[in-house]
């Protein structure tokens, strides 16, 4: 499985499971974790939906923390997430789930339960393929009854206004939904639909109004799943030429150059797509908001890469109100862009050079240096306490300030009583130790 960014400038490789296909991914509404199903390469599918004896999996949006949710069922599919933080997914005909059905489960595989909706309609044989929209605060979910019609409907979270949206007959399997999508507004809703009969059965993708009863066919025979856009005006799905991105009306915006099936596309508006899922993504949004950090390429935060000694200056004065100075301190500096920062923290006494008028900026900063220069931006108070952290040699130039900052609350150390003090800090780590001072 794979991230890619909607203009293909960037790519991630989330799994890489010899023997096992993954299927069926889905953002989590906070865009920081993916719901999606695993199955071995040798199971077989079936026209509507992944391969079979699937188990159901979570991961953060990097691509860390996989744990699986449930394990291999016959047919499990269509997972989705409910708006406690839950999953749905739709049930097998397995005897441990009485038929199949809709069912919920929490992300930690405890308190599965079957999950079904009221209907008023005669002989409802099965519902499946719920989505929740947080915009209209509703389920909407597919409804077969007596193997003659297919509904779509929609209720609210307590399961009361039932709303039939889309009324369909069936023959056999022609006519059937599957694969539902609600926009982010909940004003329109994307299926395919299956057409025809034994061997000439295809399936076809359609846009619906929910508001009216207005339908248009968007594409034949696709490739998987489909997924809309954050704005709701675009959506992505498969093709035998690979992942598309259209417009509502059904025109090609672009292809992404790369085959795939099932596609889905985050709704968070997060700048950088190489930091979705990580702990640190939260400050680094907020300081980007705020333009004390910035990305190293587009939409790219490079977020492990080593921030440097000139960076460092200049997030530092980006974040403090300095004076202005025109002394040069340092010759190594000259021309670059951090070079009046560098002088600016000079000035201030929060950082100095390594050598005579050297400050060597494109250094990088270790996380004992930094320590000591956070103390001094952000007037942090110093500790009277030994150091606590047994990799940290009291008699340092920095201990004192490393203890100091762990006083504060800024850090908690690398791992249980060790602070690395010579480990490089990295661009992300940067961003919560800024965040963290900021909010002091």
């Amino acid at each position: 499985m794979w991230l890619i960014d909607p203009d293909d400038t960037f790519r991630h490789r989330l799994t890489d499971t010899p023997g096992y296909n993954e299927h069926s991914p889905r953002w989590s509404p906070d865009g920081r974790m993916i719901a999606f199903g695993r199955s071995d390469v040798t199971a077989k599918g079936t026209p509507a939906g992944p391969p079979k004896h699937s188990s159901l999996w979570v991961m953060n949006a990097d691509g860390t923390g996989q744990r699986q949710v449930l394990p291999a069922r016959y047919e499990f599919f269509d997972p989705s997430w409910a708006p406690n933080g839950e999953l749905f997914f739709t049930g097998p005909g397995h005897p441990s789930y009485d038929g199949g059905g809709i069912w919920v489960v929490s992300i930690d595989g405890s308190n599965r339960r079957p999950y079904t909706v009221a209907s008023p309609e005669n002989e409802t044989f099965q519902q499946y393929g719920v989505e929740w929209s947080e915009s209209a605060q509703r389920v909407f979910l597919i409804e077969r009854t007596n193997g003659v019609e297919h509904l779509l409907v929609s209720v609210r979270a307590d399961g009361s206004d039932r709303r039939v949206h889309r009324r369909r007959s069936i023959v056999n399997q022609s006519g059937e939904f599957f694969h539902l999508r609600v926009s982010p507004s909940a004003a329109h809703a994307m299926w395919n639909i299956l057409v025809g009969l034994g061997p000439d059965t295809r399936s076809e993708l359609w846009l619906g109004d929910l508001a009216a009863s207005h339908d248009r066919m968007l594409a034949a025979q696709p490739l998987g799943g489909h997924g809309f856009g954050p704005s709701g005006d675009r959506y992505v799905y498969g093709t035998g030429f690979g992942l598309v991105v259209a417009d509502l009306s059904g025109r090609t915006i672009r292809g992404l150059g790369v085959h795939g099936q099932s596609p889905d596309w985050s709704w968070t508006r997060g700048r950088f797509a190489d930091i979705l899922g990580s702990p640190h993504e939260i400050a680094i949004d907020e300081l980007a908001t705020t333009g004390v950090v910035a990305g190293c390429a587009t939409r790219r935060y490079c977020p492990r890469r080593p921030v440097t000694r000139g960076e460092t200056a200049t997030l530092i004065d980006r974040s403090i109100d300095l004076p202005l100075t025109d002394q040069d301190f340092f010759d190594d500096d000259a021309g670059t862009t951090h070079e009046a920062a560098i002088n600016r923290l000079a000035a201030a006494g929060v950082m100095s050079g390594t050598g005579s008028r050297q400050f060597h900026p494109a250094v990088s900063l270790s996380r004992a240096q930094m320590a000591s220069v956070l103390v001094r931006a952000f007037d942090i108070p110093a500790s009277d306490r030994a150091v606590t952290f047994t990799d940290v040699d009291p008699r340092s130039t920095h201990a004192r300030n490393i203890q100091a900052l762990a006083d504060s609350g800024l850090t908690r150390g690398c791992m249980p009583d060790k602070y690395c003090p010579s480990t490089p800090v990295l661009r992300d780590q940067m961003a919560t130790f800024l965040s963290r001072a900021l909010e002091r």
